[in-house]
């Protein structure tokens, strides 16, 4: 599932031509399989792509019972961007 999302990404001509839609459903179904920190950063930037912006920085806004490791090296970098894109970068 994972090399097909890729290839969805490497087969489209540019970044703005890149079905993204599929790919945000391809990420849901990744998460569904069993969520790892890589799997719901693409997940959270894919939907802030394809609905809106504040999407993405919601969508990694864990729960207490979230298994997955608050601490995550890329975790905060994520939130950060998809902050700015959203339009809060100051949040914390």
């Amino acid at each position: 599932m994972q090399l097909a999302t890729c290839a969805v990404r490497v087969e489209a001509p540019s970044a703005k031509e890149t079905d993204r839609p599929h790919i945000l459903g391809r990420d849901g179904v990744l998460e569904r399989l069993g969520a790892t920190p890589g799997v719901s950063l693409n997940g959270a930037v894919a939907a802030a792509t394809v609905q809106e912006p504040a999407t993405g920085p919601a969508l990694l806004e864990s729960p207490e019972k979230d298994a997955r490791p608050k601490d995550h090296h890329r975790l905060s970098f994520a939130r950060r961007h998809l902050r700015e894109r959203a339009g809060d970068p100051d949040r914390p």
